[in-house]
């Protein structure tokens, strides 16, 4: 491999991803890196796609039961720019009271082998066993 290339090795599907440095750009919208961060940023993002990663469909209220620093409007707001990206599918059952599933699109399931590693890492780099989202192990005794 040349220096100038990234090399990526995705263990659960071992596949091989190269991305030539000469595609990544300054250039706004045009880096695919910047366009991943765009789709699954933020602080919420890619918690509630590890969340339907690992646990399948959720109801609303599981989602926000399983987040309790999140807010009803946050959640309803992230999910739905989720749902316009293409990653997550949204069910409504028509039925009293009203039940709505969120669950992975085929598109969003393609992040799997990503949520897999980003997941190994973080169990790898944990530094006591539970740190309460939104807190690092930096400031949590602040």
């Amino acid at each position: 491999m040349r220096k100038d290339q990234v090399r990526t090795e995705l263990s659960a599907t071992d596949k091989e991803v190269s991305i030539s440095m000469e595609n990544l750009t300054n250039k706004p919208g045009e880096c695919p890196v910047e366009v991943a961060v765009n789709m699954i940023g933020g602080k919420w993002k890619i918690l509630l796609l590890a969340r339907l990663r690992f646990f399948g469909p959720q109801r609303f209220g599981e989602l926000l039961r399983a987040f309790p620093g999140l807010s009803e409007r946050i959640l309803t707001r992230q999910l739905r720019q989720l749902e316009s990206d293409g990653l997550v599918l949204r069910k409504a059952y028509p039925q009293i009271p009203p039940r709505v599933e969120y669950r992975l699109s085929d598109e969003g399931d393609s992040l799997g082998p990503i949520l897999d590693l980003l997941a190994e890492w973080g169990r790898r780099h944990q530094t006591r066993p539970t740190i309460k989202p939104g807190l690092s192990a930096d400031n949590s005794q602040r």
